[in-house]
This record gives C-alpha cells, sequence and structure tokens, in this order.
C-alpha cells in the first residue's frame, strides 16, 4: 500500500492569511484555492463568501490543506494534534522555527535532543502546533 498523509487545518476567516504565512515560513508552493463562493449550487453568506474552502499547500513531497470553517461549525484550539515536520537538514529546523515562531508561542526552543535529533516545538499564531525534527544520523 501506498499512502500519505496529510495535515487538515482548519481556521476561523484567517485561513487566506496563514496559507500565505505557511508559505512564507516553509517556502512551499500554492496548488490551489478554492473560495467558498465557487461552491456551486450554494447560497453562501456573504461574510463567508472570500474564505477560503479548501487549500493546499505542496512543501517538500507533502502537502497542507487548510480551510476556514463555516459559522455553525467552530474552531476549537487544542492539543489533540500537532503538525510534526521531518526535515534533513539541520539548518533548516533553525530557520523555519524562527519564521513559524513569529507571533507565537515556543514551546521548547529548539536544541539538540537525547533522541539524537536537532528538534523544537513552537505554536505558531494561528494557535497550531508545530514539531520541528531533524535526526543528526549515528
Amino acid at each position: 500500500m501506498t499512502a500519505n498523509i496529510n495535515p487538515y487545518l482548519n481556521f476561523d476567516g484567517q485561513a487566506s492569511e496563514a496559507l500565505d504565512f505557511y508559505t512564507s515560513a516553509l517556502g512551499g508552493e500554492v496548488e490551489g484555492v478554492m473560495r467558498w463562493k465557487d461552491m456551486p449550487g450554494q447560497e453562501v453568506p456573504p461574510q463567508l463568501a472570500d474564505n477560503i474552502m479548501h487549500a493546499c499547500l505542496k512543501v517538500g513531497d507533502g502537502r497542507i490543506m487548510l480551510s476556514d470553517l463555516p459559522p455553525h461549525m467552530k474552531v476549537a484550539a487544542g492539543n489533540q494534534a500537532h503538525v510534526m515536520l521531518e526535515l534533513t537538514e539541520p539548518d533548516d529546523v533553525d530557520r523555519i522555527f524562527a519564521a513559524l515562531s513569529e507571533g507565537g508561542e515556543v514551546k521548547m526552543p529548539v536544541e539538540n535532543t537525547f533522541w539524537n535529533a536537532r528538534y523544537g516545538h513552537l505554536i505558531d499564531r494561528f494557535g497550531v502546533s508545530w514539531m520541528l525534527n531533524c535526526s543528526l544520523g549515528g
């Protein structure tokens, strides 16, 4: 079996800003954006029309999906999920961690760990938990 697992992040009207932020911080490529107003056969409330229904950001071989939830669904920030970004270069951990932590909260600063990796954990300014890891070999 071949499979890919991609994080899907939900926002409350901030998906467009988050997409720009993650594209800049991660150096990814936006593969597509669908807005709620583009959904065929549906009446969309004006306050939701320009929000993102679905977007995809390609980062390396993986993808981050994201959307703005409609008003009847509420975003609940919590610790039940994290985005784990596995990198191949220790310098990338430092660079991306610095970018993602701007305006966020550092939970564990980037450091070399006992499990032989360069690792850091943060909550970004949108409330998304990120774990960045790079194996140091050996």
